[in-house]
């Protein structure tokens, strides 16, 4: 009855017909699900029901058709995962479930049907891995698993299905290199592996397996690698530095990561996520400390660079001169939790008195005063860890030999 113009739903009655060895629906417009009565048709060798708008899950039922040779449920609507119980069907030569609405990933069960000759999957949601257990389907000569969301390595042992003639693996989330191992597919007239992070390896014997296959298409490894250097950093102490983005290495196999070795200079921090270095330095370095950057990509090759980082003292740079004006530089780290440093640039000696107001004016902070002699970058550290969550203004006051001076500004303090 393919190839007609029947609707309505496929009649559970079928599967009262014990000696029906054919049954052929494709190409018509039936809706709903597939009858699970299916599953007592004992005789059946052929099942065809592709080209349809049948919806549901796969029947789990189905497994028990022990004769069954040949299942398409292509070109349907159908959803759920794929039946395990798929694996039962020990006669089973030819497999097609392409564009549907399948889910879940591929039961590794189906490496047991050892006559499967076609296994066509493409056009589904598929996740997960490909199960090496499909390298035991030796007379396997059809294998399509294009357009899915599978993910993880291609499997070596895939290079076991001798018989195999086109290998479609394109369109999905798969990573990594083509494994070595299936150079000795000998009989591969298609073979696509492309639009995902997969590559083939470069060398010439590869390279030559690879052209002889007819039609063939994804693409070449290139090697990781930084394409420029970073230069040597001086950073003064006791001020915020430019943030610091490193460059971002090419080719290799995504994903790419990134790390930054030894610790860094205290106050400075690197977000790998984003390749930065940024803070403020607050200890000066005896000498520049050698830094290496690497990356590594999901094949464990990598590539790094070397540059240094010094923490100079600002008031050794200006050899001793020191600053024309009272000035405030805010307060690091800010937003801060428990403790936060104010820091003020002095001219001459002074005693400074820092209060602390909330947003309506009232004081809430007023710590001793401090003695401070002049230079850059002078720091006051203020204890915050009582003050509740928000926004706060201070005042520093200072006491010189030439008057009185004040600045203001503001930080956040966070739990």
């Amino acid at each position: 009855m393919s190839d007609n113009s029947l609707s309505g739903p496929i009649p559970p009655e079928l599967g009262s017909l014990e000696q029906l060895r054919y049954l052929w629906l494709s190409k018509n417009s039936l809706s709903g699900s597939i009858p699970p009565e299916f599953g007592s048709l004992e005789q059946l060798q052929a099942l065809l029901l592709h080209s349809n708008s049948l919806s549901g899950p796969i029947p789990p039922e189905l497994g028990n058709l022990k004769r069954l040779q040949i299942l398409y449920l292509d070109r349907n609507s159908l959803t759920g995962p794929i039946p395990p119980e798929l694996g039962n069907l020990e006669q089973l030569q030819e497999l097609d479930l392409y564009g549907n609405f399948l889910t879940g990933s591929i039961p590794s069960e189906l490496g047991n049907l050892e006559q499967l000759r076609v296994l066509n999957l493409p056009k589904n949601s598929l996740t997960g891995a490909i199960p090496p257990e499909i390298s035991d389907l030796k007379q396997l000569y059809w294998l399509s698993l294009r357009g899915n969301s599978l993910a993880g390595a291609i499997p070596p042992e895939l290079g076991k299905l001798s018989r195999l003639k086109r290998l479609a693996l394109d369109r999905n989330a798969l990573t990594g290199r083509l494994p070595r191992s299936l150079m000795r597919l000998d009989s591969l007239e298609v073979f696509t592996f492309g639009d995902q992070s997969v590559c083939a390896p470069a060398d010439d014997e590869f390279q030559m397996w690879l052209n002889r296959i007819p039609d063939h298409s994804g693409s070449t490894c290139t090697a990781l690698h930084f394409s420029g250097s970073v230069s040597d950093q001086s950073f003064p102490r006791m001020q915020p530095i430019t943030p610091l983005i490193l460059p971002e290495a090419q080719g290799g196999i995504s994903p790419v990561t990134y790390a930054l070795t030894p610790t860094l200079p205290d106050g400075l921090a690197y977000n790998s996520s984003t390749r930065t270095i940024s803070g403020t330095p607050t200890t000066v370095t005896s000498s520049p400390i050698p830094y290496t950057f690497k990356a590594t990509d999901s094949t464990g090759e990598t590539d790094s660079l070397v540059f240094s980082i010094e923490v100079f003292s600002p008031v050794a740079s200006e050899q001793e001169e020191l600053p024309e004006s009272f000035m405030v530089h805010g307060n690091y780290p800010n937003p801060f939790r428990e403790s936060t440093h104010l820091l003020v640039d002095l001219p001459w000696s002074a005693t400074l008195n820092v209060e602390v107001f909330d947003l309506v004016g009232r004081r809430v902070l007023s710590p001793p005063p401090v003695d401070l002699t002049a230079g850059w970058a002078r720091s006051i550290r203020l204890e915050g860890e009582a003050l509740p969550s928000g926004l706060y203004l201070y005042r520093i006051r200072a006491n010189s030999p030439v008057g009185i001076h004040r600045q203001a500004g503001h930080f956040l303090r966070v739990r």
